[in-house]
């Protein structure tokens, strides 16, 4: 195996490792804070550091970006909001669980709405996931 691919492969383990690991930390969080307030620090100390690394290029934003740029944001928003809340109510293993098929679930979604059409290989590695 080649140094990329191995390099590749461990950044993958440490990524996974570091996005399972933050379920717990906001668990913990949650335990300090209310969902909204907890919510609204994190992704207004995200909105700050966006700004900062934007700096001399955020005149370049057009109305269309920034409208397109709130109609995500209020959709992560809600997804968060609710991420957060059912942590109050369940493990973290439980909402990794759930976050992660959601992953899953995004090819089912744009063929059911006709958005995309989804590549065989695709599905074979869905099937294969729910084969195991």
């Amino acid at each position: 195996m080649s140094r990329k691919i191995i390099l590749a492969n461990l950044g993958m383990i440490l990524v996974t490792m570091i996005w399972g690991i933050t379920f717990v930390m906001v668990k913990d969080a949650l335990n300090d804070a209310p969902p909204f307030i907890f919510l609204a620090l994190r992704k207004g100390l995200a909105f700050a550091a966006g700004v900062i690394y934007l700096n001399r290029n955020i005149k370049k934003i057009t109305t269309l970006e920034i409208i397109g740029g709130l109609v995500c944001a209020l959709a992560l928003y809600a997804g968060y909001s609710f991420q957060n809340f059912g942590l109050i109510l369940t493990t973290p293993s439980k909402s990794a669980f759930i976050t992660s098929v959601s992953v899953i679930l995004v090819p089912v979604l744009l063929i059911i709405c006709r958005l995309q059409k989804i590549e065989i290989k695709i599905w074979i590695i869905i099937s294969s996931i729910f084969l195991k």
